[in-house]
């Protein structure tokens, strides 16, 4: 195992070498990864962010909905008239 190879290194100097060049590849890697800039896509996102645009977009044309038809209202609800306190 200690044996020289042609260029002068032994055979574990030649691994430790290659190691050192992958963590350096692996490091660039992951630092390039971290401060990369996203590009906008709107459309795209977590699963969660679109079911909450989808659940608000909804409820909004519910509101809508109920303001621009107001038989749905009863005159009795909640919140139409003044507190007695």
């Amino acid at each position: 195992m200690w044996t020289a190879a042609s260029g002068g290194l032994s055979l574990l100097g030649g691994i430790e070498v290659v190691v050192i060049l992958v963590v350096i590849a692996v490091a660039a890697v992951m630092i390039y990864w971290r401060f990369r800039q996203p590009k906008w896509r709107p459309h795209r996102g977590t699963w969660l962010a679109r079911r909450d645009r989808e659940i608000q977009r909804a409820a909004a044309d519910d509101v809508q909905s109920l303001l621009d038809d107001a038989k749905h209202v009863r005159r009795d609800a909640p919140g139409d008239h003044l507190d007695e306190l």
